[in-house]
């Protein structure tokens, strides 16, 4: 798939004509930065650099945009990770995207789960898989909720992120929470 111009859930968008070389889309809920800093009390360089985080941007490319090393962003992403009380990169992005402030987060997942359902072709399994694994629960939280095997949820994630076209579990949460900020 072409990711430089696609929405969050994977279709491609009128007009956007913007390079795969872009890098990961601006960051559309400053109110929740600002609250995320706040909260977990964050240099304003922590902040910067969550706010690539959030949106699915590795460590290196950071690196790129911040201009310091790749080793400098691994130390601030364990320092936003203790902050957060986070034990990953996905459930810092859960995290961020469901702070009990933000106002839109349950109708606009509900809106955001539809659609990804819809345009992800997800089972109704894989749905609810998705529901959970984007609020920061773990495969092992997940099969206590749903009553699966371990085997089973991960097949379910491995679908998720072969559906969705993401690579790892924290770009679907960033890509599933943009979506949802979006309206998408």
């Amino acid at each position: 798939m072409d990711r430089s111009a696609a929405t969050p859930f994977g279709e491609r968008s009128d007009g956007d004509d913007r390079s795969a070389s872009a890098g990961p889309r601006a960051l559309r809920s400053p109110e929740q930065l600002a609250h995320a800093t706040l909260t977990w009390r964050l240099t304003p360089r922590q902040a910067e650099i969550l706010e690539h985080v959030v949106r699915g941007a590795s460590n290196a490319h950071i690196a790129r945009v911040v201009g310091c090393s790749a080793a400098s962003i691994e130390a601030h992403v364990g320092q936003l990770l203790r902050k957060a009380s986070a034990e990953g990169r996905g459930a810092l992005v859960a995290r961020f995207w469901t702070l009990p402030s933000t106002t839109e987060t349950s109708p606009a997942a509900a809106r955001a789960l539809e659609r990804a359902t819809e345009i992800w072709a997800l089972t109704p399994m894989q749905a609810r898989v998705l529901e959970h694994v984007v609020r920061g629960a773990s495969n092992k939280d997940v099969m206590a909720v749903l009553g699966c095997a371990k085997s089973t949820i991960e097949a379910h994630v491995t679908a998720l992120l072969r559906k969705s076209g993401c690579v790892n579990r924290a770009e679907l949460i960033a890509r599933f929470w943009w979506g949802a900020t979006r309206g998408a």
